[in-house]
């Protein structure tokens, strides 16, 4: 009823009408010789504009219903020729169907071989010979051998008896996929020969090869009948091809014809019941022409259905089961493909529609006499972090699925397809998930996945979960005074190491405006992948843990943030998404020109939004920066501790505050340093300035020994009384 690839126009005699519809599809399992299984449905066009659409997800939705067979066609998909990476993805292709116990009928058909209609029907009215039968052949071999260890059946065309105008009236191209007879008789027997010519008298033998001749088309639609017996008349009455043939050295079993199953497609009965009595009157039909000519070979329905535009749902399934039923009580049909798998391209012949299974799925399921449950998979992110931890868990199941059921391992549950999930206590989770089908059921269950931690108070020096008299005890014993940096012994912090992160954000807020096209988020969701053209990626530090907070693509400044002479300053935030020590941070601005210098103040919070402290006060810069009126300036800047150690503990937010390019006060006023006409020029040109552009922003974090009292909760160098204070706010009876 179409070809392998697309359903495209196919006609009747009496009618001359066009019809349009979708992909068709059909299946196989593992080597089977002459008895494949039964039930089997077409799975569509497995690769279209360059792209694999029989994918393992589809091979698994497919042999969910117990089915073990499929029919894949063999595409050229607008390629001149076939190629070794054309090839690889038919080997992915039958790779997927094989990794699930899927055998596979391939089909070779015109959509295999460049050329039109008219090539493949020249010389109909002469010979039935020509170069387009040849290149058949040979491509028909290259497949064949190139897959004998996985597809066992080959099926030689499709429909070679489908036109959409009568073939007489045009005889070269009469539409649909019309082969003439002579021709289709060559094809068949040429196809033959090349496969004993290049790949040995035991070619088909020893791979257990057999090959289908492409399945007629019978059809009541419209109310006209078949024509496949008039076609299929004409091509045994090709004497002079089959006289050959069993006289061909290259066909050593001096066979009559060289096909072992005669292919068939029936659509009948459109809008009503299946009727047996019609459906044992077309194969008697044929039975009767067979047996005329001496050909023993038993049926290979390749495709048959009922397409719910014509008929319910209902009906499309009673109609699969009593066709199934009707062919089992016939011995010499030995497979049936149903057409087709899905709905699509305007039709709806499928099983299933939009991923949802049709009545039809069912009894399909109930014919193959093996239900399949879905296989359950998923991942996470988040998998780990501090209380309350959200994390996004997406379902990887394969198979058809009707309902998810998520158990979080905190008595939560979800019936989402891919839920958020909120952790709100600290703890070692195992989550499951539960995927149900048509099939049944299959769960998978991840142990100890999730971990989440709930933050460390400061003050709960011994970390037994809460501040009580002990710790209040600790506190007294190491509190020192204002002003006093040096603690007793035991009051040393403990050492911290870094943990290395994918990413250091979860917040980029822009605090004020851009004048370029990109926004903070833009900023810190980048990764450098190069050293950018005098900044510091990589080069100062290179064995440090780096975390990058910038745009950073090299030689791309487009792609940066412009602090221009906008006022007020432009200020830009990061929220780390885990609490850090700062090493050193490094700051790289850049003008068109070159020349730029630019005042900032680098900030840090240890309790986000409530305080921000400026680094100015215990951070030296060089050797590239420098300190200016109360500010940070140079176009290139190491921000580095004055003294060995970090230059922010457990900072939790950075913010960076970058002034207009101003020297005088007050700062409501500004010009150009460069420019001549202003007072403060510096290189006497009459030349304007250019705003700076902060290119880069690299963040180093310490993972050395942390110096200083444990008693010092605001990390200003003493335990005084502000620090009583805060260990007050934090004091609870005993018990967390």
């Amino acid at each position: 009823m179409a070809s392998a690839g697309s359903r495209t126009g196919f006609g009747f005699r009496n009618f001359g009408i066009l019809l349009v519809g979708t992909a068709m599809c059909l299946r196989a399992s593992t080597v089977f010789g002459d008895d494949p299984p039964f039930v089997a449905v077409s799975p569509g066009a497995p690769i279209w504009g360059g792209g694999i659409l029989f994918t393992d997800s589809l091979a698994a939705d497919i042999a969910a219903t117990g089915c073990q067979f499929v029919r894949i066609n063999f595409r050229l998909d607008g390629n001149p020729s076939w190629t070794e990476p054309h090839l690889a993805k038919y080997d992915t292709i039958i790779m997927n169907a094989r990794n699930h116990n899927l055998q596979v009928l391939g089909l070779i058909c015109y959509e295999a071989v460049n050329g039109g209609q008219a090539d493949w029907n020249e010389n109909y009215d002469t010979t039935g010979m020509n170069g387009y039968i040849v290149d058949f052949a040979a491509t028909a071999y290259m497949l064949m051998n190139r897959y004998k260890d996985d597809i066992k059946h080959f099926e030689l065309w499709n429909e070679p008896d489908c036109w959409s105008v009568p073939p007489e009236s045009n005889p070269l191209e009469p539409g649909c996929f019309y082969i003439w007879p002579a021709n289709y008789a060559n094809l068949l027997a040429e196809t033959y020969k090349k496969c004993i010519q290049d790949g040995g008298s035991d070619f088909f033998s020893t791979n257990g090869i057999a090959l289908v001749t492409g399945g007629l088309f019978a059809h009541d639609i419209g109310g006209s009948f078949s024509t496949s017996r008039a076609y299929m008349t004409n091509v045994y009455d090709q004497t002079l091809v089959w006289d050959a043939f069993e006289l061909d050295p290259n066909n050593p079993t001096g066979r009559r014809y060289p096909w072992d199953h005669f292919g068939y497609h029936f659509y009948l009965n459109q809008g009503e019941p299946v009727s047996t009595t019609e459906l044992a009157a077309y194969f008697n039909d044929i039975r009767a022409m067979k047996s005329i000519y001496n050909d023993a070979t038993d049926f290979f329905v390749t495709e048959f259905g009922w397409n719910t535009q014509s008929v319910s749902e209902q009906r499309q399934a009673d109609n699969l089961a009593e066709s199934y039923d009707w062919m089992r009580t016939q011995g010499d049909i030995v497979s049936a493909h149903w057409y087709c798998w899905a709905d699509g391209g305007g039709a709806e012949w499928g099983l299933v529609a939009g991923g949802v299974p049709k009545l039809s799925y069912y009894e399909f399921v109930n014919q193959c006499g093996q239900s399949v449950p879905p296989s359950a998979d998923f991942y996470a992110y988040p998998l780990s972090g501090y209380a309350p931890l959200d994390v996004q868990f997406t379902s990887t199941s394969g198979g058809l699925i009707d309902t998810y059921h998520w158990e979080f391992g905190d008595l939560e549950t979800s019936a989402d397809e891919n839920p958020m999930h909120s952790y709100q206590d600290g703890g070692i989770y195992t989550v499951s998930l539960t995927a149900t089908g048509p099939g049944g059921q299959n769960t998978e269950t991840k142990t100890d996945y999730i971990s989440v931690t709930v933050p460390v108070d400061p003050a709960d020096f011994d970390v037994d979960g809460d501040v009580d008299l002990a710790d209040f005890a600790v506190f007294a014993h190491c509190f020192t005074g204002s002003g006093v940096t040096t603690f007793p012994a035991g009051c040393e912090t403990a050492s911290g190491v870094g943990v290395p992160a994918t990413h250091t954000y979860e917040t980029a807020d822009l605090l004020n405006g851009l004048s370029a096209p990109i926004s903070a988020a833009d900023l810190i969701h980048g990764l450098v992948g190069a050293v950018e053209s005098g900044g510091f990626y990589g080069g100062l530090n290179p064995s440090a843990d780096v975390y990058d907070l910038t745009d950073g693509v090299a030689g791309a400044p487009t792609e940066a943030v412009l602090a221009d002479y906008s006022r007020p300053s432009l200020q830009i935030r990061y929220d780390l998404t885990v609490v850090r020590n700062i090493e050193s941070i490094n700051v790289f601005a850049a003008g068109s020109d070159g020349r730029v210098f630019q005042n900032y103040d680098v900030q840090y919070s240890v309790v986000g939004d409530a305080s921000f402290q400026t680094l100015i006060d215990n951070v030296t810069t060089g050797p590239f920066g420098q300190v200016n009126n109360g500010a940070i300036g140079a176009t290139l800047t190491q921000i580095a501790g004055s003294q060995p150690g970090p230059i922010g503990v457990d900072v939790d937010s950075l913010r960076f505050v970058f002034y207009d390019v101003s020297t005088v006060s007050p700062a409501s006023v500004f010009w150009d340093e460069w420019d001549a006409d202003e007072p403060g020029d510096i290189d006497g040109n009459p030349r304007a300035y250019v705003g700076s552009v902060i290119k880069e922003i690299d963040v180093f974090e310490y993972t050395g020994t942390l110096a200083g009292n444990i008693a010092d909760l605001d990390h200003d160098g003493d335990a005084d009384s502000d620090d009583f204070v805060a260990f007050e706010s934090s004091l609870s009876t005993s018990g967390p």
